[in-house]
């Protein structure tokens, strides 16, 4: 999240919508588009070329390469009135996500409305952490029935995942950014997800350790089990569906509204939403509504959860785009902004296979506190995750192993005869 000043000059926001370029009947496409930026720009708004650009690209279905050829066209007058609207409208700094209705998030686009949290790309790198420890459950488990229950380690079985896992989970850095218009090349298009650099994708089963011929026949699909809490617009938890199908996805959230937007991006990005306790094959989520782990009953392998966290005095000093249009309940962490962080550390050990792991995002100073929280409530391996910023983002843990029904090389992990796949 940004801090801004909280004072602002509406006055000035309000006189920039109509500077006397637009007062021209008929514009070039360049000049439509340098005055959008000039509007903007005079609005306050940070990156006024790229989103007078994406507007414009909204506006006309214009590509970045059409643009070049024809720049020195006529904008024609229906649609420079309504590039002018959607323009007045940012101007207003409603989000540039609520006006096209879309949000990119690690190559995916989104559907987004004003009930749900606008997905960040700071986000993205609790994506790639908590990708990383599920791809180590993935491959361990395999490794582990290939080798026979005798053949477990329980000090390896689920080792930390190595730092080179998780560099590229969701490729670079800004990589599913908005475009910056000032590059002429392709930048501005939208994101193909064909070019998702390969770490995004779902894992390489070669990747998976093979099994001698004696044990071919204990191998059974893993299941790794997720929960995303406080899920919003589903992008967490369908992503990891995607990257990982076998995985059995439940995300909860408080918000019905939200629900329905989360469901509805599963949908059109080709992701069942399972029905409870059901498993079929593909990817899939299971949507629940909760107040965090009130409605859940299951033990997970991995959670991860983006909660509120800004404390509620310092909501006013947010950007306009974040304080009057991300929904209130998706901000507001308490006086401390700590509310959520207290009840996940207290209560997701009830909830967490032995051997499991916890990912929260968090704000840049919350890392050392929120980290005493989980050592507080029995994790182990707590360590903070900093950003490309160098800014503290997410702090994860483990519950300690013990032997019992939840360790991979147990019964529930390792199935008996019935159980063998042909």
């Amino acid at each position: 999240m940004t801090f801004r000043e909280p004072q602002r000059q509406k006055e000035e926001s309000l006189a920039a919508r109509e500077p006397l370029c637009l007062k021209e009947e008929s514009l070039k496409i360049r000049e439509l588009l340098h005055c959008g930026e000039e509007i903007l720009t005079r609005a306050g708004i940070e990156g006024a070329r790229a989103d007078s650009w994406a507007l414009w690209e909204a506006v006309s279905g214009m590509s970045r390469k059409d643009y070049l050829m024809r720049m020195n066209d006529a904008a024609g007058p229906e649609l420079q009135e309504h590039f002018e609207h959607l323009l007045s409208r940012r101007a207003e700094r409603i989000p540039l996500q609520h006006i096209l209705g879309e949000a990119w998030f690690c190559g995916l686009r989104f559907h987004v409305t004003p009930d749900v949290l606008i997905p960040r790309p700071e986000t993205e790198l609790l994506v790639e952490e908590a990708g990383a420890a599920l791809r180590t459950l993935v491959r361990e488990a395999g490794g582990a029935q290939a080798a026979g229950h005798d053949a477990c380690d329980m000090s390896d079985a689920y080792s930390e995942p190595d730092a080179s896992d998780a560099s590229d989970a969701c490729g670079e850095p800004d990589a599913c950014d908005e475009p910056d218009a000032s590059d002429v090349s392709d930048a501005c298009d939208e994101p193909d997800v064909s070019d998702t650099p390969d770490a995004c994708d779902e894992p390489d089963a070669s990747d998976a350790p093979v099994a001698s011929a004696q044990h071919k026949d204990r191998l059974v699909t893993y299941h790794p089990k997720l929960l995303d809490l406080c899920t919003g617009s589903g992008c967490i938890a369908i992503t990891l569906a995607l990257q990982f199908p076998e995985a059995s996805v439940t995300a909860s959230d408080l918000s019905e509204k939200a629900l329905q937007v989360a469901a509805e991006n599963a949908r059109s990005l080709g992701v069942q939403v399972a029905v409870e306790n059901a498993r079929s094959l593909g990817a899939q989520v299971h949507f629940v509504h909760s107040d965090l782990f009130e409605a859940l009953s299951e033990r997970y392998d991995v959670i991860v959860s983006n909660p509120p966290y800004i404390a509620r005095a310092q909501i006013d000093t947010l950007e306009p785009e974040v304080r009057e249009h991300d929904p209130h309940m998706a901000l507001d962490g308490g006086e401390d902004g700590l509310v959520f962080y207290r009840r996940i550390a207290r209560e997701a050990p009830q909830h967490l296979n032995e051997g499991g792991s916890l990912f929260l995002e968090i704000g840049w100073d919350q890392g050392e506190t929120v980290s005493a929280l989980l050592q507080q409530n029995g994790f182990e391996e707590v360590r903070v995750i900093r950003d490309l910023a160098g800014l503290d983002r997410v702090v994860t843990g483990r519950m300690a192993w013990h032997i019992s029904e939840h360790h991979p090389c147990s019964s529930e992990h390792l199935p008996n005869s019935s159980e063998h796949q042909p």
